[in-house]
């Protein structure tokens, strides 16, 4: 019931959470796609796309594969004028 019984998983996904996060603060995000029945997919103005599985299975959606309960992070190719 203390915070310290959790403090060492608190610091893991805030760093984590960071990694995956932090260069995005910042960026708005420009789409959020249900790509299947648990898989999502968020597309920030920089191009950064974060896939997330929610399922039990490891899945593999557009050629992404992406880690059941986890997710992939994958930049989308910008079009140049």
């Amino acid at each position: 019931t203390g915070y310290s019984d959790w403090l060492d998983d608190m610091v893991y996904f805030y760093e984590v959470t960071n990694a995956v996060l932090g260069d995005v603060a910042d960026q708005p995000m420009v789409e959020h796609d249900r790509l299947d029945h648990d898989v999502y997919r968020t597309t920030y103005a920089n191009g950064k796309q974060v896939w997330v599985n929610y399922s039990n299975q490891d899945v593999t959606v557009e050629g992404i594969e992406v880690p059941r309960m986890g997710f992939t992070v994958t930049y989308e190719r910008q079009s140049e004028v």
